[in-house]
Order: C-alpha cells, then structure tokens, then sequence
C-alpha cells in the first residue's frame, strides 16, 4: 500500500485525569450514552459510531511527541492512497496493508502500524453498516476509541505483569495519534489514526493456524497404522468416535463439549516438500520459494536430532499446539483477574467480541523463551470499574449478559475458545479461511484426526491456563523441539503471506 501526508495534526499521548470530579465523570458518562443515539446528515443518511457500555476516559490534555519517533510518520498524518497519488508526493511512504483500515510501515529497521489510516485507498467513506440499514463512517479509529486503545493497552501490559507473564507483552506500544484535518460539511465525530510501535502483523487465527492446516498433509506419510498403542481409553474411545463420526473441535466446541489433550499422540512429522514439488507449487508464492527451501532443510536439521537424541517420542506439531493454547489461556486469565473484558458488547452496529485468535499477533522475530504470541487491538477493551450495565440492556438483548463475570464467561467459551476450535459461530472476525475450504475435501480419515488432535490440544491446553493451571512437562524446555516448532511456524505463514485480514 501507498500513504500521503494529508491535512491534520500528529499527536503526543492522551494524559490521564486520575483525579476527576464527580461532575467531569458524570459529563463523560452522559456522553457515552448520547453516542447510543444516531444522528443524521443533511442528505437523511442515519449515521452511528461505536458505542462501548462505559464511560468515557477523563483526559487532561495531550502530552508533546515523544522525540524518538521517526519523523517520516509525524510531520503530518498520513493516509492510504492509490500509486498515482503517491507518485505526487515526494515525502509519501510504502506500506504493507493490515486489514482494510489499516497499515504497517517500515522505518530504521523498525515496524510501525497505523491503525485507521483510510479504507483501502478509499479515505473514510461512509458506508452502510448496521443492523437496520445505518450508515457509518469507515477506515478510521474515532476519538474515544483511539483513547481507549492506548489506556486499556497500558491496563493490560500491567496485568500481564501481575500474572507474571514476563515471556509476553502486548504486541503494540502506543504512541501517539493522527487527527485528520479533512474538509466535509458533514457532521462526524472526527477521524483518527492511531500510531504504534509493533511486533508483528501475522494474526494467529487467519494467518498461523490456517496455514498450519495448509501444511498438514505436507508434514505426515503415516496413517492409522501406525499409531502408538500407550493410549489412555478415554483417548482410544476419543479417537474411534472421530474415526466414526469425523466431529471436529468446532463443533464440539460450539456444542460446549470438552476438549481432549492429544499431544501424546504418536504421530512423527516428516519435512515437507521442496517448493518444486507438484504439492506445494500451488501453495507457496514464487517469491518466498528460495526461503520455503531452506526452512525445510532447518526442520530436517531438527528431526534428525530429536530422533538422534530419542526425543521424537511426542510430536512437535502437538508440542506447538500446547504452546499456542496455554500462551491464549494464560492473556485471557490475566485480564480476568485484573477485571477486563477484550470488549463484549452489543450496539446500533452489531454485537461484537474482541476476543479472539486473530487479536493475537505472531511475533517476528521470536528469541528463546519468548512467547509466539503477543495480544493487541483494545480499543473496544474495559474494566469493571467503567462498566456500565444498563448501556447494554437499552440495546435490547435480551440474551446478552449483564453480569461483567457473565460477560467474561461469554468472551472466553464463545469468542476466544470458539475461534481457536476453528469455528466461525460467533461474530469474531476470524475466518479460518484456509482451514474451512479444503481440509475435510479429500483427505484421509488419518490426516483429519491429526487436524482434530491439533485444534483438541490446542483448545484443552487454553482451558487449562484460563483456569490457572499452565502446560509443566519438561520437554516445553527442550531447545531442538522448539528450533522445529519455530520451522514450522515460519512455514505455515509461508502459505498464509497473501491473506490480509
């Protein structure tokens, strides 16, 4: 993607008001309720904005740009565009596009995300969106929630302190915010952008547990055969019900059924093909082939010393897929004990549910013992102390909770835990889109049980954690499984690279 500086000013931090009058929060909170209400342009378009169930931060004022910040990306907003106006501006700067409204740029080696810096190339057009035909404003962040993005950012990196998670960290570091300056007769509420310091870009629902499930039948040359006999029986019954039935994890999932811990299932990978081969020509992107190769050999590498040091008892597939549940249980516990909702509520727009697999990133360049994930996009996010009940019940759900420990419960069992089972039931945002189109086409019964094991483990290993009880085996530690797991990794988002979401 392409971005022009444009009208409007760089911003610093918004600097809280901690000690806020009774009658400053009761000003915020009448205009958080007033946000519930539509209101409408000259041409009798019906226009609504975001409108969380809380109050509205206090702000005193907007502290100057931190120094340090490249001043490609502060001497004045920018904004997507087409190349040809990008062509007209000598100071424009090449992104990489990051879902519809937003973009990563590169600078001094260093990764900066924009969140809400137009629709496509589009600028902020207002669309059609709601439930009944209303219309609202689309590519940008607004004024309350690039607030909240940044307070609730600092909320969470301090719980997962507290939680003692000192392998994570939110995946975004705020700082600062454009206010765009554009000409309109219309009333709006403004459009923002804001600007971050990032980790990383790939979502670990659309983009790693997708391509994972592409690789798959690239990884395995055993079948049922061959499987390992040191089963438990509720395992072995576990697993001739799949063979019978073929139910996966989403649909037991979205059934609330229990998840198993498969990870001891013997299954061995093998290194996938070279890019040349017939299999993988379709799958991998021409320019990433050279790269495709050389991880092969890196995962080969690996294997061969697993299996030279006799630890290729337990596959590392199922290893990865522990990992990823217990690093998506642990985020979720730490911000239910600091009393946070990743944002759960409904509005003129819809019911929404933040938390989920693609608000997880995979970062870039992991070091030893650091986490795959690192968790983002809180602008929807808030505390108990800010919650405000009646906001939700005047949306009429009647099903919705009202209870902040109900809403929890709702966020955790049908947003999260859903989305990681691989379903699309609850409105997330994440697709599968790889995993919902091709695997059960065609595959033996043997590869889709190693797909269920896959999301089963990944599933169990998250409901643990969330209730506090975090994967201990002593093989987590074990270097050459993790150099295997990071291959795999690296060759799962090989296959994803084209999907932006």
């Amino acid at each position: 993607v392409y971005l022009k500086p444009t009208a409007g000013i760089a911003c610093g931090l918004p600097v809280w008001d901690s000690a806020a009058s009774p009658s400053k929060m009761k000003n915020l909170e009448t205009t958080a309720r007033d946000r519930f209400t539509p209101f409408e342009l000259e041409d009798g378009k019906i226009i609504v904005q975001p409108a969380l169930p809380v109050v509205d931060l206090p702000i005193n004022g907007i502290s100057a740009l931190d120094a340090n910040i490249p001043s490609d990306l502060t001497m004045l907003p920018l904004l997507k565009c087409n190349e040809n106006e990008a062509k007209n501006w000598p100071s424009s700067l090449d992104g990489v596009a990051s879902g519809k409204r937003s973009a990563i740029v590169f600078v001094k080696g260093k990764a900066f995300r924009l969140k809400g810096c137009g629709n496509l190339d589009e600028g902020f057009p207002i669309e059609k969106h709601g439930d009944h035909g209303e219309y609202m404003v689309r590519g940008c962040m607004f004024d309350q929630t690039v607030q909240r993005e940044f307070y609730m950012s600092e909320r969470v990196s301090n719980a997962l302190k507290v939680e003692g998670l000192k392998h994570m960290q939110c995946a975004n570091k705020s700082l600062g915010f454009y206010s765009y300056g554009l000409a309109s007769d219309r009333k709006r509420s403004g459009e923002f952008c804001g600007v971050f310091e990032t980790i990383g870009d790939r979502r670990l629902g659309d983009h790693l547990l997708s391509g994972i499930e592409s690789i798959i039948p690239l990884l395995y040359t055993s079948s049922f055969k061959d499987l390992g006999s040191d089963w438990t029986e509720k395992t072995k019954n576990h697993v001739e019900k799949i063979r019978g039935n073929l139910w996966d994890t989403a649909t037991r999932a979205e059934c609330g059924m229990e998840a198993l811990d498969l990870s001891n299932l013997h299954i061995f990978e093998n290194p996938p093909f070279y890019s040349s081969d017939k299999r993988c020509v379709t799958m991998i992107p021409s320019e990433y082939s050279t790269l495709w190769d050389s991880i092969c050999d890196e995962l080969a590498t690996s294997l061969r010393s697993l299996k030279g040091a006799d630890m290729s008892s337990k596959s590392v597939l199922l290893w990865l897929a522990k990992m990823i549940g217990t690093e998506c249980g642990q985020v979720c516990r730490a911000l239910k004990k600091s009393r946070i909702s990743w944002g759960t509520y409904p509005d003129a727009m819809g019911i929404h549910c933040n938390a989920h697999a693609n608000n997880m990133v995979v970062r870039r360049d992991r070091m030893d013992k650091e986490s795959y994930l690192c968790p983002l996009d809180f602008d929807m996010a808030f505390s108990e102390s800010e919650f405000l009940p009646s906001m939700i019940e005047s949306q009429h759900q009647k099903i919705f909770p009202t209870e902040f420990d109900d809403l929890l419960v709702w966020e955790h069992n049908m947003g999260f835990r859903t989305s990681l089972a691989g379903s699309d039931y609850t409105s997330t945002g994440v697709t599968n889109k790889n995993g919902s189109s091709i695997i059960f086409e065609g595959m033996e019964d043997f590869l889709i049980l190693v797909r269920i094991a896959f999301r089963d483990t990944m599933v169990k290993f998250f409901d643990d954690a969330l209730k506090g009880s975090d994967s201990d085996d002593e093989e987590d530690n074990n270097a050459e499984r993790s150099k295997a797991a990071d291959s795999i990794v690296k060759l799962a988002l090989i296959c994803t690279s084209k999907i932006v979401c």
